[in-house]
């Protein structure tokens, strides 16, 4: 994807960072520190662990501060904080991109973007399929948001249900034996805590499925895992995660 690059970028030093409660081994950092050496830019990439939501009160009071990354668990708590929500936003009900335009904060979702273009590298074919998501946080939501998109059928599978729309895990096997996808949006296996497993009937799995999991690290979860031990065909969050992490620069250097 390339990107336009105003200017006024240049001859600005400006600050960027990304938020949530765990980010020691944030993918994040590294990929923006990267692009702006790469474009010799002299902005800077901060990692704010918060322990609650409220602490960003203060943090967008920097006036340095220009663009935020939001992840995990604030993606839809976050939206009380900012002062206009794109139309995507709106819909989802889950942000993880902020930008200050003005002096007002603007919330984005760019993890539609890149979970649409790598589910469709991924299964051509998707909009013939059923669809088994697993989860119901703010990364779900943007899940959900494509599949409705393309009038794709899905079900919606959560430990804890929000309304009747969504099935709760001791009813899994009821519904996973006719999705031949399922999309994991949950952080279970995620490092540090890569040795936790979904607990759900994984012998449902065949060759006929495709296995999709948002997360990155590690690369193969057991989740993952349990998909290629039953020779269904996977695929993790990584590319996912680049594309939305251009389409977050993009948001960004419009408006500086």
């Amino acid at each position: 994807m390339r990107v336009r690059v105003p200017p006024s970028v240049f001859f600005k030093t400006m600050k960027f960072g990304l938020i949530g409660k765990s980010l020691k081994h944030s993918f994040s950092k590294n990929y923006f520190d990267s692009k702006f050496s790469t474009l010799n830019l002299n902005h800077s990439y901060h990692l704010f662990e918060l322990i609650s939501i409220d602490q960003i009160s203060s943090l967008l009071l920097d006036d340095e501060l220009v663009g935020l990354n939001v992840t995990v668990p604030y993606k839809s708590e976050v939206l009380e904080y900012v002062d206009e929500l794109s139309p995507e936003v709106k819909t989802i009900g889950a942000a993880n991109v902020l930008v200050k335009n003005q002096n007002q904060w603007i919330a984005h979702n760019t993890d539609v973007i890149g979970f649409e273009k790598s589910i469709f590298h991924f299964i051509p074919n998707l909009t013939n399929q059923k669809v088994l998501v697993i989860g119901n946080g703010g990364s779900a939501k943007a899940v959900t948001f494509i599949l409705k998109k393309h009038n794709i059928m899905h079900v919606i599978i959560a430990r804890n249900p929000k309304n009747s729309s969504e099935i709760p895990f001791s009813q899994f096997s009821q519904w996973a034996c006719d999705c031949k996808v399922w999309i994991n949006t949950t952080p279970v296996g995620m490092y540090p805590n890569d040795h936790e497993s979904l607990d759900i009937d994984f012998d449902l799995l065949s060759e006929n499925h495709y296995l999709y999991d948002l997360i990155y690290n590690p690369e193969v979860t057991n989740f993952l895992k349990e998909g290629i031990k039953r020779g269904a065909k996977i695929r993790n969050g990584l590319e996912m995660l680049y594309l939305q992490a251009e389409g977050a620069w993009e948001i960004w250097s419009s408006v500086l």
